[in-house]
C-alpha cells in the first residue's frame, strides 16, 4: 500500500534516499561502525554478540552505512512490483548506492545554503500524498502503520529531505533556466519543419476561450469602516446604479481597488475560467449591461458590471505556452544534470561497497 503511496510523492525529480541514516560527527572514519551515536562509547563488557555496520560509501562528513543500502533495496523490491528482480543485484544494489549517495550530497548543500522545511510544510506534503492517492489522513497513517519497510518518522525525514531538496533545486537550477521568446520561435519552427503534427495549430483543433469585458468596485472594510459599516456602503451604490448612475464614476470615487479604481474600475477583457468560483458564478448569470448582486470576497465586497463578452482565438498563445514549457523542462533536465555532476565532482566520495558498478551518472 505504501510503496504505491510513495511512489507517486515526486515533490523532487530527483531519485531520493529511502531510508535515514545517522549523521556522524566529523573525523577519521573507519571501515566498520558501531549502531551507536557518534562520540557513544562502546560497552565495557559487552553482553553477548555486536551487530556491526559496515560502512558502504563515505560522503563528505557524512557515511552510508550497509543497513541503510540493504533497507533501501528492500523497499525498492517492494515497490517495483518484480521490476527491479530484473537486475542482478549487484547492479541494483550499486545504482541504489548512487541515489543515496547523491541525496546525500543534495540535503548537505541545502544544509549549508541553510534551506530550512518546517512541520507544517512537512504535513502538507504528506496530506498531498494522501489526497493524490484518494485516501483520507486517518487512511494514509494506517496505510504507513501497515508497512513494515516504512515507519512515520522515516516517511516524515524522507518527504523533508525532498522538500528540502526542492528547494535547493529552484534556488540553484531553476533559478537559472530562462527560455526566451526567440527560444519559443525557434522551437515552433522546428516542429513545424518535422511535420509531427502535434500541436494544435498543426492539427487544425482551435483553442477557443470565453473572455468577458467588465469593471467592478471593491469595498475592503478597514479601521475606520468596519465589516458593517462596508456592507451598507455596498448596499447605498447598488441602490445609486439600479436608479442610473454611472458605474465607473462611482467605481473612482468608492473603490478600493488602487490597481483599477482611476479608470473606472476597469478590468479589461477577463476570462472567467481563471477567477475564483464565487466571481465566476455571480458572472454566469449576467448579460452585457447588467450589474452583479454584492457578493463577498476575501478583501471585502464586490460588485461587478458585464461591458460585453465574446470568444477569442487562443490557439497560437497556446502553442506558445506549450513549447515554453517543453523548453522550461528541457532546459531544467540539462541544467539539473551539469549541477549533479559538479556537486558530485566536487565531493569527497568513497565508495567501499565489495562489486560496486558504477552507474551511468553515479
Amino acid at each position: 500500500m505504501t510503496h504505491t503511496i510513495l511512489r507517486r510523492l515526486a515533490l523532487t525529480a530527483l531519485p531520493l534516499t529511502l531510508a535515514a541514516a545517522p549523521a556522524f560527527a566529523q573525523g577519521s572514519l573507519s571501515d566498520f561502525s558501531l549502531l551507536s551515536s557518534p562520540g557513544q562509547s562502546a560497552p565495557a563488557a559487552p553482553q553477548g554478540p555486536q551487530t556491526i555496520d559496515r560502512i558502504v560509501a563515505v560522503v563528505g562528513d557524512d557515511v552510508v552505512l550497509e543497513s541503510e543500502l540493504d533497507s533501501a533495496v528492500a523497499q525498492v523490491r517492494a515497490r517495483s512490483g518484480g521490476r527491479a528482480d530484473q537486475l542482478p543485484p549487484n547492479v541494483l544494489r550499486s545504482q541504489i548506492l548512487d541515489q543515496l549517495i547523491m541525496t546525500k550530497l543534495q540535503v548537505a548543500r541545502a544544509k549549508e545554503q541553510n534551506i530550512q522545511v518546517s512541520d507544517q510544510e512537512i504535513d502538507q506534503g504528506i496530506a498531498r500524498i494522501a489526497q493524490q492517492n484518494n485516501m483520507s489522513m486517518a487512511q494514509f497513517n494506517q496505510a504507513v502503520a501497515a508497512d513494515p519497510s516504512m515507519t512515520v518518522p522515516q516517511l516524515r525525514e524522507q518527504v523533508q529531505q525532498e522538500l528540502m531538496v526542492s528547494k535547493l533545486r529552484r534556488q540553484e537550477v531553476m533559478s537559472k533556466v530562462v527560455v526566451t521568446d526567440d527560444d519559443v520561435d525557434r522551437y515552433l519552427e522546428n516542429q513545424s519543419l518535422r511535420g509531427d503534427g502535434q500541436s494544435p495549430l498543426d492539427s487544425g483543433q482551435r483553442v477557443m476561450v470565453d473572455e468577458i469585458k467588465a469593471r467592478h468596485i471593491l469595498l475592503k472594510p478597514n479601521e475606520i469602516r468596519d465589516d458593517q459599516r462596508t456592507r451598507e456602503l455596498a448596499r447605498q451604490i447598488k441602490e445609486r446604479l439600479a436608479a442610473g448612475d454611472d458605474f465607473a464614476a462611482l467605481a473612482r470615487e468608492y473603490s478600493d481597488d488602487n490597481a483599477t479604481a482611476n479608470q473606472g474600475g476597469e478590468l479589461g477583457w477577463v476570462q472567467p475560467a481563471r477567477l475564483d468560483p464565487n466571481s465566476r458564478r455571480q458572472l454566469a448569470s449576467l448579460n452585457n449591461g447588467q450589474v452583479s448582486q454584492i457578493f463577498q470576497t476575501q478583501e471585502g465586497y464586490e460588485l461587478i458590471k458585464v461591458e460585453d463578452r465574446r470568444q477569442r482565438d487562443q490557439t497560437r498563445e497556446a502553442m506558445r505556452n506549450q513549447a515554453r514549457m517543453a523548453l522550461g523542462e528541457q532546459k531544467s533536465g540539462e541544467e539539473g544534470e551539469l549541477w549533479l555532476r559538479k556537486l558530485r565532482d566536487e565531493a569527497y566520495v568513497d565508495i567501499r561497497m565489495p562489486n560496486y558498478q558504477p552507474t551511468t551518472g553515479g
